[in-house]
């Protein structure tokens, strides 16, 4: 078994520019991925490294879930039952409220035109499957720090 350690606290004295677990976990990454085993991968590596998640397995309940619960990050798949994810992206881009929400496209498409379409829409970044978890959780980090820096030059 291991000691009691404040784990919180010893974080900060030894990273304090760095994000901490604590504050990790206060970011709410959205997944939105129809093929199970994918979520479950994502998700499960996501909560490991402290991120608070959350799959939405089509584009409605996507959609849904980004206006109610206003994720930090979406991560979204493209082919999505119920509404394209392309679709997806151009609505919360198109949104005042949460239009500020970096979107990550993981997905199967993989042509230069497939990447060009997203970024158009308003993705943040683009990876396609198969994809390297260590990848995707790095971009998922410099993602929440980039919309953090944001956040705090915008108040």
């Amino acid at each position: 078994m291991l000691p009691e350690c404040d784990f919180d606290d010893a974080t900060e004295r030894h990273f304090p520019n760095e994000m901490t677990p604590t504050s990790l976990k206060r970011q709410f990454v959205l997944i939105a991925e129809d093929e199970p085993d994918t979520a479950r991968l994502i998700q499960f590596h996501l909560n490991r490294s402290g991120y608070r998640t959350e799959v939405a397995p089509d584009g409605l309940t996507a959609l849904n879930d980004i206006v109610e619960g206003k994720p930090d990050l979406i991560i979204l798949d493209l082919m999505l039952p119920q509404l394209h994810g392309l679709e997806v992206c151009r609505l919360v881009k198109s949104s005042p409220v949460i239009r500020q929400v970096p979107i990550l496209i993981l997905t199967a498409l993989a042509t230069a035109e497939e990447k060009v379409a997203g970024f158009e829409k308003g993705a943040d970044d683009y990876m396609t499957k198969p994809f390297e978890m260590p990848e995707l959780l790095a971009r998922v980090r410099t993602l929440l720090k980039r919309g953090n820096r944001f956040a705090l030059e915008g108040s």
